[in-house]
């Protein structure tokens, strides 16, 4: 039927659901055709008909929720995710990694809610187009890859020591050996990067969907929600400028952890020099976020306050990193990078090691500790 009247095939269980109120009920002609009626009746385009069918024609917008339908949907009957259906104890953790990286795309607001605007200046729709097309599953790298999200996990459960699904502060510290300051990990905790209301007070833990954000923004700084991301943690008292005040205190704890490691380093003043040179801003005691977007190399501005690895990788390699393209040609993102350096390692210590505690991601009985490696 969904094929019949010209919409893509994956929206075809948030339609059902919205006729039968999520009952497993049959759906009569009649039915349809007054949802259809209804629905052209008021959403004219493509992006309209998919908020009118998500939302159950409530809304004018979507929230994280109303993904829920087309995620399981896809999880079930889209055939590159066949091996996963059985690991039902998983299945909330890849909706949660989706639906972030939907709004890390299409939310460009941050407001927590996708619009009808949002999505017509976005490629969601496109790629679920190319999902009725593209059997294998990993080929659609923007939001629904499987082995993105596997990577995705496996750092997240890396950090999860008690596995309770929860990330502490004392846990985040922890991430690439270290390579946050404690400033950065406060930040982030403090609910500067959330959607919606940036209400400041502190949480005591973060779960998989706010991991996800973080790892995308700390390994594609190029990406401009990353720059926005990082904006936001490093404008500390969120008045829209990065001054030099929060600057330096930002870079004191970066050259701290230098110190620790017996690295020598810059004065605050010869990076500030340096960076002011590279971006140009038009005021001079601080940055916009207008002016980080306008440099190609605010990546380099984003490391030098908070991460002190990557800071120092990029002191001292000079130049950019080689292209890399894919089969098609098309150049790869920093993050398609990383994702596919980080599955690779993770399939060969597979082979090599069997898998062991670290790499593991079931959740109860000890026996059942390889059941996320046998599906692969």
């Amino acid at each position: 039927v969904i094929k019949a009247v010209g919409l893509p095939l994956y929206w075809k269980r948030p339609i059902y659901d919205a006729i039968t109120n999520k009952k497993n009920v049959d759906v009569t002609q009649t039915e349809f055709c007054i949802w259809w009626r209804n629905m052209t009746s008021v959403a004219n385009d493509e992006a309209a008909r998919f908020i009118y069918a998500l939302s159950g024609g409530k809304k004018d917008y979507l929230e994280r929720e109303d993904f829920q339908s087309l995620c399981y949907d896809v999880i079930y009957t889209h055939p590159g995710l066949a091996f996963y259906h059985s690991a039902t104890e998983f299945h909330p953790s890849y909706v949660d990694v989706v639906t972030t990286r939907i709004f890390w795309s299409a939310n460009r607001s941050w407001t927590g809610r996708i619009t009808a605007q949002e999505l017509r200046k976005n490629d969601l729709l496109a790629q679920l187009r190319f999902l009725e097309k593209e059997d294998d599953i990993n080929k659609e790298t923007k939001y629904f890859s499987y082995e993105h999200f596997y990577v995705i996990y496996c750092k997240f459960w890396e950090l999860d020591d008690d596995h309770d699904m929860l990330i502490s502060k004392r846990d985040m510290l922890a991430h690439d050996e270290g390579a946050l300051t404690p400033l950065v990990v406060n930040r982030m905790f403090s609910k500067a990067v959330v959607r919606g209301s940036r209400n400041e007070h502190l949480v005591e833990f973060i779960g998989l969907p706010e991991f996800a954000a973080f790892l995308m923004a700390d390994e594609d700084k190029k990406n401009p929600t990353s720059v926005e991301y990082w904006f936001r943690i490093c404008d500390l008292d969120g008045d829209g400028l990065v001054t030099l005040y929060e600057m330096e205190e930002m870079y004191g704890q970066v050259r701290d952890k230098l110190t620790l490691n017996k690295i020598d380093t810059m004065q605050f003043g010869d990076v500030a020099c340096n960076l002011l040179d590279m971006i140009r801003p038009k005021n001079p005691n601080g940055f916009t976020l207008s002016d980080l977007k306008k440099c190609p190399l605010t990546y380099r501005f984003i490391n030098s306050f908070t991460n002190w690895r990557k800071f120092f990788s990029q002191e001292i390699n000079e130049g950019e990193k080689p292209v890399v393209r894919n089969d098609e040609g098309r150049e790869l993102t920093e993050w398609e990078r990383y994702c596919a350096e980080e599955y690779e390692s993770l399939m060969e210590a597979e082979g090599d090691d069997q898998i062991d505690e670290t790499h593991s991601v079931n959740l109860d009985e000890e026996d059942a500790r390889n059941s996320f490696k046998d599906l692969l």
